[in-house]
């Protein structure tokens, strides 16, 4: 194939690069306008079961990675946490659906009253806790959680090593105090207000 200039073009100038490595550590954000292509990455990320972290903000879907080992980690040292200070009345767990299936966000782990319901909305979720993810913005997904019923709402930053609450208007009667203390100790992070 010739371009207008009468010089040879490949038809196929070899394979793409591989988007790996420094520039692309970062957050990336990707625009698929065509449905059926939409449909199909989301299909083919159910499939895979790489979806456990994927979330729907106001009808648009969100894909994010997998944590980091030390994200990881303290999701199940606040896991342990919530097990030790709640259970049996409660449970504690990580990743629940906290929302509608056109608008929710998954939690990096809760104490929630139920063992029902993929999708809740009414109170269910006590406590949602949010690790940052690197480029997140804290405090993002508050309103979510005050709008979806919880009652207390805790941010763990690993940057900043620290650990904030807020409580919101849920029906559950809960000490603010006591979680973010705890907390604080067992993962070893600095309590901010």
């Amino acid at each position: 194939m010739r371009d207008g200039h009468g010089t040879t073009v490949p038809r196929h100038p070899g394979p793409r690069p591989r988007l790996t490595g420094a520039p692309y550590t970062r957050l990336m954000e990707m625009l698929v306008l065509d449905p059926h292509v939409s449909e199909q990455l989301i299909a083919e990320r159910q499939r895979l079961g790489l979806d456990r972290y994927d979330e729907v903000h106001a009808g648009r879907y969100v894909v994010s990675p997998s944590p980091n080992v030390r994200h990881a980690r303290l999701v199940v040292r606040a896991g342990r946490v919530f097990d030790d200070k709640f259970q049996p009345r409660w449970l504690g767990v990580d990743t629940v659906n906290v929302g509608t299936p056109d608008d929710f966000r998954v939690t990096d782990a809760a104490l929630v009253t139920t063992e029902d319901g993929l999708w809740l909305t009414g109170g269910e979720c006590a406590i949602a806790v949010e690790v940052l993810s690197p480029g997140e913005r804290p405090g993002a997904k508050v309103d979510h959680y005050r709008q979806h019923g919880c009652s207390l709402y805790v941010e763990i930053d690993p940057a900043a090593t620290t650990v904030a609450g807020m409580r919101l208007e849920g029906p559950h009667e809960i000490d603010a105090d006591d979680v973010l203390d705890r907390l604080a100790a067992e993962l070893e992070l600095r309590r901010i207000d």
